[in-house]
């Protein structure tokens, strides 16, 4: 298990995740630690990329850069959001 989630009490990360539609760039770098037992909110804009991380996050959508790190098994297509 990575040492991130026992030291840190981390339920989820995310590490650099970017993501590109052909050349539109949705996500650039973004980092993310959710701390289990904590309420996280993912606030912005219409159209900035809060649904496609949560996507990424679920494994409904691949990141074109970066990756998710859980001690969990993440489910994948039978996600909805």
């Amino acid at each position: 298990m990575h040492t991130k989630f026992m030291v840190n009490n981390i339920l989820l990360s995310a590490e650099n995740i970017s993501k590109s539609f052909k050349k539109i760039k949705v996500l650039v770098n973004i980092p993310l630690d959710l701390p289990q037992g904590k309420i996280t909110s993912i606030l912005g804009s219409s159209g900035c990329g809060k649904i496609t991380l949560l996507k990424i996050i679920a494994g409904v959508e691949k990141a074109s850069k970066g990756k998710i790190l859980s001690p969990l098994t993440l489910p994948g297509k039978e996600v909805a959001i």
